[in-house]
């Protein structure tokens, strides 16, 4: 079953990237290693992680000693900081086309988008890496 949140691939893979990051207690890791943990191609997670470095939320080093690691502490990174990174400013959404029929008031959905995406973006702002990576613990149990 598809879901209605839509997020790139690139999102998903900084997201679950970071959280594994979150996990390595400060470690570095490899982006081959990243990679095969979430079974994506070497080359496409490669700018994913540099794009998380120009933003500053990781900080990455060459070498056989090298990789990468969370630039802050897990709790000082939200999955709305990595979010805006890839899919841009968030934006709440009223209706579902670009150029809507209805002048931008869904009258399909009435006000269920915007109250989707005004808890999405809450439940993003306030979930830290910490947070996150905690769940992740939990689960693997």
């Amino acid at each position: 079953m598809n879901s209605m949140l839509k997020l790139s691939e690139a999102t998903s893979l900084a997201l679950h990237s970071m959280c594994l990051m979150a996990l390595s207690n400060g470690e570095m890791l490899r982006t081959k290693e990243i990679a095969e943990q979430l079974d994506c191609s070497v080359d496409h997670l490669a700018k994913v992680l540099q794009r998380l470095r120009k933003n500053h939320l990781i900080e990455s080093t060459r070498g056989p000693k090298g990789g990468s690691r969370l630039a802050k502490e897990p709790s000082e990174i939200s999955l709305f900081d990595i979010y805006e990174v890839f899919e841009g400013p968030f934006k709440l959404s009223y209706c579902m086309l670009d150029q809507p029929l209805c002048g931008g008031k869904c009258l399909l959905f009435g006000d269920l988008l915007k109250e989707f995406d005004e808890k999405l973006k809450k439940h993003l702002k306030e979930t830290t890496l910490a947070r996150a990576s905690e769940v992740i613990k939990i689960v693997k149990k």
